[in-house]
């Protein structure tokens, strides 16, 4: 494999970024589960494939990886949109930010500053080695979709659907959605 052949060994490989698009980001995510690589930034990841079958071996490993990972994911991908959190598990490791748009990223300057920002910020928290920043929890749809742990934070058994999120239900396998930036919301 080429990204055998480029990517450094050693200490040098703790500094490198693998950027991928589309099915580059997969390729890069697979590598980075194998090599120690700093961080790995994809762009439009392909979780499903458009009026097709769904094939697992395309996001599985994305529930294991450990690599600080960033997916940066149009509201309205083909491939997976907003809702991709609720049905895809996803390693704390894993960073989601959903930007405007589709899997084109045909994006305004503006959003492409964002895009910047985001990506600055999430090599700033890997390189101090701190959890990315991610949207937040909906807090409400895991907990209507759960009305068991409803009552457990109800009962005061845990702070909140996050947090029983965190001790159990990714482990479970439960699914979950973060909340859409206000900025811009997801359309109809």
């Amino acid at each position: 494999m080429l990204l055998e052949q480029i990517i450094p060994t050693g200490e040098d490989v703790k500094r490198t970024v693998l950027i991928g698009r589309s099915s580059g980001a997969r390729v890069a995510s697979l590598f980075a589960m194998g090599r120690g690589v700093a961080a790995v930034i994809c762009l439009g990841y392909p979780f499903r494939p458009v009026h097709s079958v769904l094939e697992p071996e395309r996001f599985a490993h994305l529930a294991r990886i450990t690599v600080p990972t960033l997916i940066l994911q149009g509201y309205e991908d083909e491939y997976g949109g907003v809702d991709l959190t609720e049905h895809y598990a996803l390693s704390p490791a894993v960073s989601v930010q959903f930007i405007a748009g589709g899997h084109e990223h045909h994006l305004s300057s503006e959003e492409w500053d964002r895009v910047g920002q985001l990506v600055l910020t999430f090599c700033d928290h890997a390189s101090r080695q701190l959890p990315p920043d991610s949207m937040p929890f909906d807090e409400a749809f895991y907990l209507r979709t759960y009305p068991g742990v409803a009552a457990a934070v109800a009962a005061g058994q845990f702070v909140s659907g996050e947090q029983h999120f965190l001790l159990h239900g990714r482990q479970e396998g439960r699914s979950f959605r973060l909340q859409p930036d206000a900025r811009h919301p997801a359309r109809d």
